[in-house]
């Protein structure tokens, strides 16, 4: 307001050192939490599934790169400056998460069997790429994957044309999914804001970005930063974990008829009300 003294930067700092004292706390808790869901959930990730069902083997396989990339995120945890490539690998499992989500809203056998269509067509254009630098595969010695490559280029050949010019597996990119499955009210408004920001922070990394360059340019600006995005990748990494762990295990007792994997269901949900405590426990300190 006009007339009032500006803020000394005395002030400003004990602020931020305030606040990052409290982020270091809170973030402490999460990588706890984010080393106990990893060794809660290796069960689910190392099951395998004799189930023929389409829509089951695309989720398991979706499930392992989920767990696979939460270990990562957690080994970066561990140092404080990987906040930005921890944000980074969190957008990995987002996209996952909120494909995995399309497919159940879209009708999830069909959406799976189109997901699984998609590799031939993203194989036959890395075929297509190592052609154009003088390295086709067909024209190889190799004659197991001279064999490979003619077996997916056939596949490919008779995909639809519609499915031939995809650019991606489902024809929309997943912030157009995302904004699909929110219209749909699949995502209410809060979490729709709260992955929106998230997801755009994640690609904002994995991209040319002048504001990633700025929180760079200085080591308090960077220490802040780091754990901002550490925050960020554990935070949401672990909130579609837990909704992949439990899509997994609802759809195995769908397909068995049985209320299996009862302990597995149970200290998943236990972890995410503990981490619904903690995100409770974090906006009220914040107050």
């Amino acid at each position: 307001m006009p007339g009032e003294p500006p803020v000394s930067r005395t002030k400003i700092a004990d602020l931020v050192s305030a606040i990052f004292v409290r982020i270091i706390s809170m973030d402490q808790k999460l990588r706890g939490l984010l080393e106990r869901t990893l060794k809660a959930t290796t069960p689910l990730a190392e099951m395998g599934t004799e189930n023929h069902s389409t829509f089951l083997n695309v989720l398991l396989g979706i499930y392992r790169v989920s767990f696979s990339t939460l270990r990562d995120i957690y080994y970066l945890s561990q140092n404080e400056e990987s906040g930005a490539s921890a944000l980074d690998l969190a957008r990995k499992i987002m996209e996952y998460g909120i494909s995995v989500e399309y497919m159940i809203w879209k009708g999830k056998d069909e959406k799976a069997q189109q997901f699984q269509q998609f590799m031939a067509v993203e194989l036959h254009r890395s075929l297509e790429f190592l052609k154009s630098i003088g390295q086709d595969v067909i024209q190889q010695d190799d004659e197991t994957l001279k064999s490979g490559a003619e077996d997916y280029e056939k596949e490919y050949v008779s995909l639809k044309k519609e499915v031939r010019e995809r650019k991606s597996w489902a024809g929309l990119s997943v912030d157009q999914m995302l904004k699909q499955l929110h219209t749909a009210d699949q995502f209410k408004d809060f979490d729709f804001s709260r992955i929106g920001e998230a997801y755009i922070w994640g690609s904002r990394l994995n991209h040319v970005s002048p504001v990633v360059v700025r929180n760079l340019m200085g080591s308090e600006e960077t220490r802040v930063a780091s754990a901002f995005y550490m925050r960020q990748a554990i935070t949401f990494a672990l909130i579609f974990h837990f909704r992949l762990s439990t899509r997994y295990i609802d759809e195995m007792r769908f397909l068995s008829g049985q209320n299996v994997h009862q302990e597995l269901a149970d200290a998943v949900v236990s972890l995410r009300d503990e981490f619904n405590a903690l995100q409770l426990e974090d906006r009220v300190t914040l107050k």
